[in-house]
């Protein structure tokens, strides 16, 4: 069986079809259903569609898409080619009579009866020529007219004595020879083609577009004081068509849609100028440095007598993307809808979580503590004390980034956000600040004078001048509660460590790699008891640009 999946750019050239060529049948208009969506939580989903084609001829979808560019596909057991087209339709009950009288009573004779004239006038409606429409006639005379719409001021007869401008506001009623018009109005239509020897067969539609996704969110339950319940639920609100019966997927994961902000010029409101705005990224003007506007090669040319491209052995499921299925749901256009997702129980730990952020740039030199940003959550890096939870994931899919509210016997006790945590993978969750734990760290440099001058070593490295300092660090600790507390405090530094109470497990950070001091993190594991206090020291050197 030959089944061919054709984009919507190269189905003319490749069926040997003219684009704008005449329907080889008159349009049969075909209603499409829409059988599955995976969402992602950027906004963004992909959507399958599936229309019954019975064979050759041109069929006519009413619901077209807005895809994202590169995005658009038809998959068919028969070469079909795609286009988008404009018909004049009958305009809804809300949008019918009354709202273009001009276009609606067009070459009808009326009566007018004016508000403040005993004399009704008698003539006949001119017809407004539409843009697309060559002006004759009467209507010559109207060319660059637009027809009025609901609120402009005239209507237009031709009488026994010419023509007459009547005010809308004027009019108090009409008598009308004849049946008036239904008002059109201009849609989009989706037109599959399929050759003279087509047959009976059903095609698939898809397409990433706007309009529909999901939002997470989790509830940690701590009313059993060794065992945590953890339900992810969702919100899912459909602002793209209605779903009857269709299959529904979300997505979780890092999704690269480099064209997300780009809309395909299949789109019926899209036009060149703003296409290649979008695909330029500049909302100014068009960018045709851009490589999808050039012939940009991605290898070099291949030279003769060279060995054949090799293929790479099969990697397995490699990409990171989890596809999460909740079955068949049907929504309509408009509305939303809240549901659990997965639950599960896992044992947990409370702890006590002080980590100390950084406080040096890249050349070793102190930085301002309200600018520093945790590249993961993006809030402020700061120095307090959390209770925190420890757990490992439970659920049968990874957890998600999304904000978890964390209970206690029925009781709000917190709520923070969980990072993407695979599954069986330790978790860490911050619930409130441990405000009966007592904290604080100080550092100092460490001065040794020698003939009444501190002793500093200058170091010159890449053309750069150095001073190196050695730094001591206290940590001061108290526990207010009357029961043990559970520890785990972090401290991150730039710098080489030298020493350090109590056993410090030592990190490098990946983030010091390129930079003149090593990144570090200091990791202390500790329990205090009910009113002990304790100091923890340490000390590291730094490389200071000066």
């Amino acid at each position: 069986m030959l089944r061919c999946v054709l984009p919507l750019f190269l189905g003319s050239s490749v069926l040997g079809l003219a684009l704008g060529s005449e329907p080889l049948l008159e349009e049969k208009p075909v209603n499409s259903k829409i059988t599955s969506v995976a969402l992602f939580k950027n906004g963004l989903a992909v959507v399958k569609r599936q229309v019954a084609l019975d064979g050759t001829g041109t069929f006519r979808l009413m619901d077209v898409p807005e895809p994202i560019h590169g995005t658009f596909w038809v998959e068919s057991n028969t070469p079909l080619e795609a286009r988008v087209e404009t018909r004049d339709t009958p305009a809804k009950p809300s949008q019918g009579f009354g709202i273009n009288l001009q276009e609606e009573l067009a070459d009808l004779t009326v009566t007018v009866h004016g508000r403040n004239n005993k004399n009704p006038i008698h003539g006949k409606v001119v017809r407004i020529p539409k843009e697309d429409e060559d002006a004759d006639g009467d209507s010559a005379l109207y060319e660059g007219y637009r027809p009025p719409t609901q609120g402009s001021r005239f209507l237009i007869l031709k009488t026994e004595k010419g023509y007459s401008y009547f005010d809308f506001n004027d009019i108090a009623a009409l008598d009308i020879d004849g049946q008036p018009q239904p008002r059109l109005v201009k849609k989009p239509v989706l037109l599959l083609t399929a050759g003279p020897d087509a047959k009976a067969n059903t095609a698939q539609i898809s397409y990433l577009t706007s309009g529909l996704s999901w939002a997470p969110s989790y509830k940690v339950d701590l009313t059993d004081p060794k065992k945590l319940t953890i339900e992810q639920h969702c919100v899912i609100r459909n602002e793209l068509a209605e779903l009857s019966d269709t299959e529904v997927s979300l997505i979780s994961g890092y999704p690269s849609v480099q064209f997300s902000n780009v809309i395909s010029p299949l789109a019926a409101q899209q036009t060149w100028a703003r296409f290649f705005q979008q695909l330029g990224g500049n909302a100014r003007g068009q960018s045709f440095d851009n490589s999808m506007l050039t012939q940009n090669a991605s290898y070099a040319p291949r030279q003769s007598g060279a060995a054949s491209p090799t293929v790479a052995p099969n990697l397995g499921d490699t990409i990171d993307l989890n596809y999460h299925s909740i079955g068949k749901r049907s929504l309509k256009k408009g509305s939303a809808i809240s549901m659990a997702t997965g639950k599960a129980d896992a044992d947990y730990v409370r702890i006590v979580d002080w980590t100390i952020p950084d406080n040096r740039d890249e050349w070793g030199n102190p930085t301002n503590q309200g600018r520093r940003v945790d590249p993961a959550t993006g809030e402020a890096l700061q120095d307090d004390v959390w209770d925190a939870l420890k757990f490992k994931n439970p659920l049968p899919f990874p957890m998600t980034s999304a904000p978890a509210m964390v209970m206690t016997a029925g009781n709000f006790s917190g709520q923070r956000s969980v990072l993407w945590t695979n599954k069986g993978e330790e978790a860490t969750l911050r619930v409130n600040k441990a405000l009966s734990i007592r904290a604080r760290h100080v550092e100092y440099e460490h001065q040794t004078e020698k003939g009444g001058v501190s002793d500093r070593d200058v170091i010159y490295i890449g053309g750069r001048r150095f001073r190196k300092v050695t730094v001591n660090g206290e940590l001061r600790l108290c526990n207010h509660r009357p029961a043990d507390a559970k520890m785990i405090i972090k401290r991150q530094f730039s710098g080489d460590y030298l020493s350090g109470d109590a056993d410090p497990k030592i990190d490098l950070r990946e983030e010091g790699v390129w930079t003149v001091n090593k990144r570090n993190e200091l990791t202390w594991t500790l329990t205090l008891k009910p009113a002990e206090e304790r100091t923890i020291k340490y000390q590291y050197s730094v490389l200071i640009n000066f």
